[in-house]
């Protein structure tokens, strides 16, 4: 009897993290010294989905000093792939001061998840402050939410952490040959509470999942984050955390995390002994935690 693991099989279009930045847009232009800077160079190797409403896709033209909330803006200069084109690789340019004509050449890869959305996986920039864009809409400034011009004005509140839900981590009951782990967690479908998941592999984090970073989008009612086997093998104590703040005000905090139980990423062997001594019946199915 064999136990395979099919380490490649998450799809990063079912498996990834969310950037949730109105500022990247190339619609903002920030003030170098009086505007806050955006620099992603303690973000985490690994594939992402930009999911806000000024749009969700790297610009295929070249960004320029103070657009996307950073002084040395990343685009992509080759185009976006098709959805028959699967994961590709793509040149991302990086505009530090015009030089090479503001590319800076760099290495990413992208998928095209069913014309719906686009994944990319990115990697921490070089330095400070440099960073990813995605969209061309305008957003509102700080302390509104909305695209410009029709603006709404934020609320200032911290969510009160006994109201944060404890989260379970148990498995997909499906006909899959590899095992898919799923982090819920039952919370009213609010609109302006937003969400970060994440999961932990004999201690180690995943890169985290948010949801309902604004204020009722479409992920809001989301209450199932999976993992697969890339991330884990068996024989792992897995995890998953859970924190909340109310997505009403930029400054509002994050409250303190909350842990599942710790689950035995293992198989449960059942034996029953038939008439005869010499057989058996087995039946396997994933630990219980």
């Amino acid at each position: 009897m064999y136990l395979i693991v099919q380490l490649d099989a998450t799809d990063p279009c079912l498996t990834h993290g969310n950037l949730n930045n109105p500022f990247r847009s190339t619609g903002y232009v920030a003030r170098y010294g009086v505007d806050p800077m955006l620099c992603d160079q303690n973000l985490p190797t690994g594939w992402y989905r930009f999911v806000s409403e000024v749009g969700g896709k790297m610009p295929e033209t070249k960004a320029t000093m103070g657009q996307c909330e950073t002084y040395a803006p990343i685009w992509l200069k080759t185009s976006h792939p098709s959805t028959a084109d699967g994961i590709v690789d793509r040149t991302a340019c990086i505009n530090f001061n015009d030089l090479n004509n503001g590319c800076l050449p760099m290495g990413i890869k992208v998928k095209n998840c069913n014309d719906s959305f686009y994944v990319y996986r990115l990697v921490p920039t070089l330095g400070c402050p440099m960073a990813y864009c995605a969209g061309t809409k305008k957003p509102c400034p700080r302390g509104h939410s909305g695209l410009f011009p029709n603006c709404t004005v934020l609320i200032k509140k911290d969510f009160p952490f006994a109201k944060v839900p404890v989260p379970t981590v148990s498995y997909l009951n499906d006909a899959e040959p590899q095992v898919t782990l799923k982090c819920s967690f039952d919370f009213p479908t609010w609109g302006n509470v937003s969400f970060e998941v994440q999961w932990f592999v004999n201690g180690r984090g995943v890169i985290p999942t948010r949801i309902c970073d604004n204020l009722n989008e479409s992920t809001c009612n989301r209450r199932e984050f999976q993992l697969g086997t890339r991330d884990y093998k068996p024989g792992d104590s897995v995890r998953c955390d859970i924190q909340a703040r109310y997505n009403t005000h930029p400054d509002n905090k994050w409250t303190k995390k909350l842990s599942s139980h710790l689950f035995f990423a293992g198989i449960e062997v059942n034996c029953e002994q038939l008439q005869s001594v010499f057989y058996f019946t087995f039946s396997i199915s994933p630990s219980r935690g």
